[in-house]
């Protein structure tokens, strides 16, 4: 009877024993369920943080975005009306009333840059930017863009330069002029803006798939931490110069998103108080044009002729 006793008391023990490692078992696994719901949570609210403080830095962008573009639509704006009300309240001689007149008339221009700036944000953020393709001389669109910025840069006392290698190929390309125009122009107008004094060169680079558009200055240049931040939207680099400078902070924003949309990239290259470069691509396919087409003539392949 003894050993029956015995045998039951190992088998009820061995039972038990069992089943504790089966609730061993059962708590583990809940317990590192619970551990990984625990850190699921963790990442969950990590995220929250990251996607509030990044909301909360819109917010911010935005509220300074609106601030200054309440100055910038201003200035213009008094302008115009100004000298508006200047000219049709006073008499004056012919002179004075056409130098009244050109400034209403950039005043004009300013404002409306402005506006359709505000707009193409807008469209890009909605992805509704269109895109116009057709058939583009690249040497003829870089000589009017030459004469464009002529005299915004001699009022500067600045030397505008267009790298004439390369032109002599005469490259057409197929894209959308109105677009490339935006892109150029807002690169070659902040050029001219920080820069004080030397030059402010541009042209192209051919290579094998694609076109390089480069504009290169001699002008205050960028900060690398600077250089993170400038194609985001409603950013302006952050300076005592800012409100000298002025802006809107849209126009490299808008340019990269422009860029892309065309099937290129864009980059910068820049040293503070020695100058930027900034280079974009446009999509080439090599294309032989006769003689008779090439509207410029041969200037050679090396970057020292220059078309001025």
């Amino acid at each position: 009877m003894a050993e029956i006793a015995l045998i039951e008391s190992e088998q009820n023990l061995k039972m038990q024993n069992m089943e504790y490692l089966a609730l061993n078992e059962e708590y583990q696994t809940l317990n590192e369920e619970l551990e990984a719901k625990v850190k699921h949570i963790e990442n969950i609210n990590a995220e929250l943080i990251i996607s509030r403080n990044k909301a909360e830095e819109a917010d911010r962008l935005k509220s300074a975005f609106l601030a200054n573009m309440s100055h910038e639509i201003r200035t213009p704006l008094n302008s115009i009306l100004g000298f508006s009300g200047l000219l049709k309240n006073n008499y004056m001689d012919a002179e004075k009333a056409g130098i009244f007149v050109d400034i209403i008339n950039s005043s004009g221009q300013q404002l409306l840059t402005i506006i359709n700036d505000i707009l193409d944000i807008s469209k890009i953020e909605a992805g509704q930017i269109e895109i116009v393709p057709g058939p583009l001389s690249v040497a003829d669109f870089l000589r009017e863009m030459h004469q464009q910025f002529l005299k915004m840069a001699e009022l500067k006392n600045l030397n505008l330069v267009l790298n004439t290698g390369f032109l002599d190929q005469n490259p057409e390309i197929t894209t959308d002029e109105n677009r490339l125009r935006q892109i150029l122009g807002n690169l070659l107008n902040n050029a001219i803006k920080f820069t004080h004094c030397g030059k402010v060169e541009f042209g192209i680079l051919i290579k094998e798939n694609f076109i390089e558009f480069y504009v290169e200055d001699t002008g205050i240049g960028i900060s690398p931490e600077n250089q993170e931040i400038i194609f985001k939207p409603f950013r302006q680099i952050k300076s005592s110069n800012t409100r000298l400078y002025g802006g809107n902070g849209l126009g490299l924003s808008i340019s990269k998103a422009l860029v892309e949309k065309l099937g290129g990239t864009i980059e910068i290259s820049s040293e503070q108080k020695k100058g930027s470069i900034f280079t974009f691509t446009i999509p080439y396919t090599e294309k032989k044009i006769s003689p008779s087409d090439i509207k410029l003539s041969s200037s050679g392949s090396d970057k020292s002729n220059e078309w001025k």
